[in-house]
């Protein structure tokens, strides 16, 4: 589904600049969960900004399903809410004046009029499926725990009925018991609606109950990758070695 080659992003302060990332070269393929492990400022969260079109790449190729997402530093629109994020802090990414209702209606505006109305249909039986209630919908962000904004979050991101979501840390900021939630319910919504999942994070016992490959990322590039088992029990790279035996 995703093909990146030597995707490089750098940023130019002055006369100065810093390499955030690269050269990568790796693939997504559809309908697995892909985890992206790695320090913090690794380039994690950056390469995901770059698959979402937050950032553009300072050179290489990213192509979704064949098509180039990047051209000339433009982000290239494929069928609007194909892919979509969950952010890291439920808090910060929710507005906090709108209503939950139309935080998960808002991505429906960049849709044709008739594929809204269609989707805005089906918005009860989504809120219900990730676990909050039809008089949910009227309430502001600031009336729900964490984990219901969480879940608030994730049905943002499903109302579009994407293939490709990217997960950046979606509950490194919960509570252990939230979190375990929040993982089963990614898992089956991924499995019912044969989602791709590009899960970021560097907590390696998320990674390995969720993902079934993972990459490991170090000081901006792919430094492993291949499936989950292998990589924890038999880590080919020294710094996969370090990062996992801070764990097991």
């Amino acid at each position: 589904m995703i093909e990146i080659k030597q995707v490089e992003k750098t940023y130019y302060t002055g006369k100065h600049s810093t390499k955030a990332v690269g050269p990568v070269d790796m693939s997504i393929k559809r309908g697995e969960i892909l985890g992206l492990v790695g320090e913090s400022g690794s380039g994690k969260s950056t390469l995901g900004k770059m698959l979402i079109g937050l950032e553009a790449p300072t050179s290489g190729i990213i192509t979704y399903e064949g098509k180039s997402l990047w051209k000339k530093k433009q982000y290239q629109r494929i069928r609007p809410g194909e892919i979509q994020t969950v952010f890291q802090d439920p808090h910060s990414s929710l507005d906090p004046r709108m209503r939950i209702k139309d935080i998960i209606l808002e991505p429906l505006l960049a849709l044709p009029r008739t594929e809204r109305k269609e989707k805005s249909q089906k918005l009860k039986q989504l809120i219900q499926r990730v676990g909050l209630q039809e008089e949910h919908l009227g309430r502001f962000p600031h009336e729900f725990s964490g984990g219901q904004r969480q879940r608030i979050a994730i049905a943002r991101a499903l109302i579009t009925e994407p293939t490709f979501i990217i997960l950046d840390e979606p509950t490194s900021a919960l509570d252990v018991s939230i979190q375990a939630q929040i993982l089963n319910l990614l898992k089956e919504l991924q499995r019912e609606q044969q989602l791709t999942y590009l899960f970021i994070s560097h907590n390696m016992s998320v990674i390995r109950y969720m993902c079934e490959r993972v990459a490991v990322m170090y000081k901006g590039i792919i430094v492993e990758i291949g499936d989950t088992k292998d990589v924890f029990e038999t880590p080919q790279h020294s710094y996969s070695q370090k990062l996992l035996s801070s764990v097991l």
